[in-house]
């Protein structure tokens, strides 16, 4: 049994190609990556 679950969802795209879910955050800082990259920093 879950107790106390939720779930926060900021943007829902809806497009030909399926169903997106973006968060938008505002923190300062860099973000390491690159496209061959599984997750970034």
């Amino acid at each position: 049994m879950v107790v106390n679950r939720t779930t926060q969802i900021d943007n829902l795209l809806v497009s030909p190609y399926g169903l997106f879910i973006i968060e938008t955050k505002n923190i300062n800082g860099w973000i390491f990556g690159s496209e061959n990259r599984l997750n970034w920093t």
